[in-house]
């Protein structure tokens, strides 16, 4: 019962890299627009138009739901590019109900609600998503950076009412990902068999921030065999390359779990 609860607070605050009390940021949406027909989008121009940095921390708001149940969160999310991702969740007036810890090689979990801790290599997030998703690859769905499993393929490019599309396979996953005219995903769709598993990420507004293209409303769903969650996102006070501490220890009074 202990690893099903820990599990489920991890898929949790994986899924949407997730969201107090800090003013809100007034964020101007940068439109997307349709994509010319006299356009193309190469890989070089996805890459070019890759958001390169070396701290990345937002506070701001998300409402989840896992297999049915809904429920209201506010995050705190640091990132050191290459490094590091730290998480705070916050439920119920204010009070911290889960910190996440990870890293290229491990991941770690303080579950507050239960007084209980978890520490997994890397590979554990792979119950969860698929073996191409390294560290890189999370970071890139934190910002909307083209993933570079796509980038490193030689995808099908095709275009269809307005966007452009690209669509190709990395071993068994096949993805497919749409593009506006701001040469950033618009859709992000991973599928892949036996386990059944899909995501399906949509960056539906993105901001300038520091000369910086950002998104900050991201849709995420995600299945994996018969469990669906769903996450939508809303980044309050993105800000780069700040200075941020990652605090992380486990209380003596904590469980270890597997």
């Amino acid at each position: 019962m202990k690893r099903n609860m820990s599990s489920k607070y991890l898929f949790i605050l994986i899924l949407p890299f997730l969201w107090s009390c800090a003013a809100k940021k007034q964020l101007h949406e940068v439109k997307q627009k349709e994509v010319p027909k006299s356009v193309d989008i190469s890989i070089n121009d996805l890459k070019n138009a890759q958001l390169n940095y070396e701290t990345f921390t937002t506070k701001g708001k998300a409402n989840f739901s896992l297999d049915g149940k809904g429920y209201d969160v506010t995050v705190n999310l640091r990132n050191k590019k290459g490094e590091a991702l730290w998480l705070s969740v916050t439920y119920m007036a204010g009070l911290e109900a889960a910190r996440l810890m990870i890293t290229p090689d491990s991941v770690k979990l303080l579950n507050r609600l239960t007084s209980e801790y978890a520490a997994y290599p890397f590979e554990f997030i792979h119950r969860y998503t698929t073996k191409q998703i390294d560290f890189n690859e999370l970071e890139a769905m934190l910002v909307g950076n083209t993933l570079n499993l796509i980038l490193e393929s030689r995808p099908l490019v095709e275009r269809e009412n307005g966007v452009i599309l690209y669509r190709g396979s990395s071993g068994d996953l096949k993805f497919e990902s749409i593009y506006s005219s701001l040469f950033k995903p618009k859709q992000l769709i991973l599928q892949k068999e036996n386990p059944s598993q899909a995501l399906n990420i949509s960056y539906d507004s993105y901001a300038q921030i520091a000369e910086k293209l950002l998104p900050f409303k991201i849709e995420i769903n995600s299945s994996v065999d018969t469990k669906n969650a769903k996450v939508i996102l809303e980044y309050l006070n993105p800000q780069f390359n700040v200075p941020f501490e990652l605090p992380f220890s486990v209380p003596k009074r904590f469980t270890r779990i597997e």
